[in-house]
């Protein structure tokens, strides 16, 4: 049984000691001195703003066992801390977690994507705890931090671990996977998510697919086919391929879909063995993250059945295309928790599937990260909502009179496109443009805080996501 002790930590990170290391193991590792519990190890990471160094004092006062951190902190109470010295400690909180992984036999999968990588994570999760002790990444803990630490908390208990990886510059994704080393891989699909950052949706394709470069060739790459950009993977890759996809014949893939208001009900076809399956979750765009996280569980050993009844299982996720509303009011699709124009499109498409002849209404934040391209992707949405159907759109931040041009460029009037410079704004005036008849669809960037917006119209917000 592997220990996550002082001695696991020099040899895997190849840390100094100085001071007094504790014989005991440590209870767990820590980023963060507010929150750290008694016998953790401190990671004293630094950022641009801030020297993690500094707060190496403060983590040993909350009961730290010890502290892994650039040369030069001082030593609490004397010699009776224990300091691990690395030149770069968000290096070494990776190979500390990489050592970790490799110390279990637990199965691990990687998601990666421009949309869908939280909810596909879910729904694998549901799927494989059907035959495993599952450790799944919580929350959005998929970056450079937040992987490490969800691989730390792997246990001998669990036998599968799924792995959500997020990116905002490329090298990133690479890196992630060698530290997880996953036995399966799944990009859900690339769109212009991060385009400001990166230039062109080739650029974003290149960035995610560094999880498939990286994978081992006894590792299994989970392909979407439907993906221009992403089904050429699937004869150049050395290593196993699973593919899936709606649009293509793909190994897996979903038949006779059929929309039911909150739900979605389809045939699963898992490389030639059908089940029907009937998705707490509304939209096409579901389906396919159903089809990725089955494809994904198909390539780690797992059957129809299973996979059939874990999605089943699922539960969706707060923020993303949760309905709500209080009685006697507008019915609400809160899909809060981030937003992009491929997520925006995938709302619009699930909402209007949903609405079932009810009118329909977009309240849109800004959709951050698209730089040069921001202008013209919010007048797009604009546009995609009106050729939804929406009988008025609302749009909040500083592209909102693009979204409302865009809205009246595909026939609203000015009259049905409003647009705010402030939340205080929106929030004073979005009850006297609703009413109970209507479906409004909420969604903006995480920034934007557009959960505000569910909870002034009476929603439950899923506590701030």
């Amino acid at each position: 049984m592997p220990v996550l002790d002082a001695a696991f930590v020099l040899q895997a990170t190849g840390a100094q000691a100085r001071g007094q290391c504790p014989a005991a193991p440590f209870t767990g590792v820590s980023t963060d001195t507010r929150t750290i519990v008694e016998g953790q190890l401190f990671v004293a990471l630094s950022g641009p703003n801030f020297d993690g160094n500094d707060f190496v004092a403060q983590a040993f006062a909350a009961g730290a066992a010890a502290a892994l951190c650039r040369p030069g902190a001082p030593l609490p109470q004397g010699e009776a801390g224990c300091l691990l010295e690395v030149d770069d400690t968000l290096k070494a909180l990776g190979d500390l977690a990489g050592a970790w992984r490799r110390e279990h036999s637990a199965l691990v999968a990687a998601i990666t994507g421009s949309n869908g990588k939280t909810t596909t994570k879910e729904m694998l999760a549901a799927i494989l705890s059907r035959r495993h002790r599952v450790l799944a990444t919580k929350g959005n803990f998929n970056n450079l931090i937040g992987l490490p630490l969800t691989l730390l908390g792997l246990r001998d208990t669990h036998s599968a671990c799924v792995a959500e990886m997020g990116m905002n510059a490329p090298g990133e994704i690479a890196r992630l996977t060698e530290i997880a080393a996953p036995e399966a891989g799944v990009i859900t699909n690339v769109g212009p998510a991060h385009i400001g950052r990166l230039g062109s949706l080739e650029a974003i394709a290149a960035a995610k697919a560094e999880l498939f470069m990286g994978l081992s060739p006894a590792a299994t790459a989970v392909v979407n086919l439907d993906d221009p950009l992403l089904a050429p993977f699937a004869a150049s890759l050395p290593c196993r391929v699973v593919s899936f996809g709606i649009q293509s014949a793909a190994e897996v893939r979903a038949q006779d879909m059929a929309p039911q208001g909150t739900h979605q009900s389809f045939v699963l076809n898992l490389a030639g063995e059908t089940a029907p399956v009937r998705l707490a979750a509304p939209g096409e765009h579901n389906v396919m993250n159903a089809l990725a996280a089955a494809a994904t569980a198909h390539a780690l050993g797992q059957g129809i059945d299973a996979v059939a009844a874990g999605l089943e299982a699922f539960a969706p996720v707060p923020g993303r295309l949760a309905l709500t509303g209080a009685p006697g009011g507008p019915a609400l699709l809160d899909d809060t928790y981030n937003a992009n124009p491929l997520s925006v499109a995938a709302g619009l498409g699930a909402a209007r599937e949903m609405a079932q002849g009810r009118p329909m209404v977009l309240v849109l934040g800004d959709m951050k990260e698209l730089g040069e391209f921001a202008a013209r992707m919010h007048r797009d949405m604009g546009r995609l909502a009106a050729q939804a159907g929406c009988r008025l759109v609302a749009a909040l931040g500083e592209q909102a009179e693009q979204v409302a041009l865009g809205a009246r460029e595909a026939g609203l009037s000015p009259a049905q496109t409003m647009s705010f410079a402030t939340m205080d704004e929106l929030l004073q005036e979005i009850e006297q443009l609703v009413n109970e008849r209507d479906l409004v669809l909420i969604k903006g960037s995480r920034s934007m805080g557009m959960e505000r917006v569910v909870a002034r119209l009476g929603g439950e917000t899923g506590g701030g996501h």
